[in-house]
């Protein structure tokens, strides 16, 4: 388990990286900008640059002046050229008079009236009257702005890049993480997990790989304990079956002897061997289901087969044994085309362990009904029949119906059933493909 304080590892880095990432992009924006300003001053204060600014600046306001046909006596609205412009101060005189000033208003402060125009002053036509103007542009501030906004461009450019990089770092090595994880779903439980870094990702594949180990000696574990058990059962099955089969040949041999026959001693024997046999073939269903129940799905061979092809003959041959038997047999098949994945050996062992029962459970005086049908997908076989009353037969050990289940589990199906008053029913549910 990780520790609260390893826990936050990596939200320290990401705030370090949002700190650092900052304080990078805040340098290289003051850098810029001192640079910026300083490149633009020495620029900006040539004399041709200014020259060409006010020149430009009268231009467009001579222009105003011509598509508005503004008079000397008009010389007010030049308020309005002034507002749609920036850092521009304008102050215009008729001889040497001051009749308009952006500085000043003209209308109340009087003192103002006579004002000597400045040397550097330009000429403004009205369209009945000739005027100097004196003109200070401050557009240095404009490209100080451009360098500013240029700046703040390069900050946010570089603070995303910076924090790009260290946000991608972690998600390739996610990604990284799920493509070994992919690796260890296939069952290559050898393929080590990547470790790389100092926090929660690092840890998580640490314990990845702990857990992979772990796996490991547990899937070692259980293989050898498969093998012994494997083992053992093969021991203890031959160990049974080798007297067992040797006490009924005995016994066979006493039922001929001579000065047995047509005693009681023969009838004992007769029924000693019955029950021998029937001792040996528990022990046969006991070690079938064993051997059933140990297989794994990826040992059973399944192979897509046509179902009526297939199925519909083993049904038949079962119905042709419960007839010869002495049972009436009701029969109901679909006519839909389906497929399913099976191993038919198997599917033959469900059929014998049903028919089986049917010979020693069902009541031979009502009909055996095999109804199947396709629901949901799937494809259905429903077995019913009436129990017959007890007899002296031993009662049953219920192998056959686990081995039943086993057999329909490994092909992804199911095997269902139940007892309903003096009912027996079965059902056998195979998935359709």
């Amino acid at each position: 388990m990780i520790k609260y304080k390893d826990s936050m590892k990596l939200a320290h880095k990401l705030i370090i990286g949002v700190i650092i990432a900052f304080f990078i992009s805040s340098f290289l924006f003051m850098l810029f900008r001192f640079m910026g300003n300083m490149i633009l001053h020495n620029y900006c204060k040539r004399t041709e640059v200014i020259l060409d600014n006010e020149q430009k600046a009268i231009s467009d306001m001579q222009r105003y002046i011509f598509d508005h046909k503004l008079g000397i006596e008009d010389v007010q609205h030049i308020d309005r050229w002034i507002q749609q412009r920036e850092l521009i101060m304008v102050s215009i005189y008729n001889n040497d008079t001051l009749i308009y000033s952006s500085y000043f208003n003209n209308n109340d402060d009087k003192s103002i009236k006579n004002v000597v125009p400045l040397k550097n002053s330009y000429k403004l036509y009205f369209k009945d009257e000739k005027v100097d103007v004196l003109i200070l542009y401050l557009f240095e501030h404009h490209y100080r702005d451009y360098v500013m906004y240029f700046g703040l461009l390069i900050f946010f450019l570089l603070f995303t890049a910076i924090m790009f990089f260290l946000i991608k770092t972690k998600v390739n090595y996610i990604n990284e993480l799920e493509k070994d994880i992919k690796v260890l779903e296939t069952g290559a439980l050898e393929y080590e997990i990547s470790i790389k870094g100092n926090d929660e990702l690092s840890a998580l594949a640490n314990s990845i790989n702990e857990m992979r180990k772990a796996f490991i000696i547990r899937e070692d574990y259980s293989k050898k304990l498969k093998e012994s058990t494997n083992e053992l059962m093969a021991y203890i099955s031959h160990d049974l079956r080798t007297p067992l089969t040797t006490m009924i040949g005995y016994l066979e041999i006493l039922i001929e002897e001579d000065n047995i026959k047509n005693t009681d001693a023969e009838k004992y024997i007769e029924k000693s061997k019955d029950r021998a046999y029937q001792l040996k073939k528990l022990i046969d269903n006991l070690f079938k289901y064993f051997f059933a129940s140990i297989k794994t799905e990826s040992q059973i061979q399944l192979i897509t087969y046509f179902g009526t092809t297939e199925l519909y003959p083993m049904i038949e041959e079962s119905i042709s044994v419960l007839k010869d038997a002495g049972f009436s047999v009701y029969n109901k098949t679909t006519n839909d085309n389906y497929y399913i994945q099976m191993n038919l050996d198997l599917i033959r062992r469900i059929f014998d362990n049903l028919l089986s029962n049917f010979l020693k459970y069902a009541d031979v005086n009502e009909p055996i009904e095999i109804i199947n049908y396709i629901e949901n997908h799937q494809m259905i076989f429903e077995f019913r029949n009436k129990i017959a009353q007890k007899t002296s037969m031993c009662e049953s050990t219920g192998l056959g119906i686990k081995t039943c289940e086993e057999i329909m589990k490994s092909h992804k199906g199911t095997f269902y059933y139940e007892e309903r008053n003096d009912k027996y029913i079965s059902r056998l549910i195979f998935p359709i493909i």
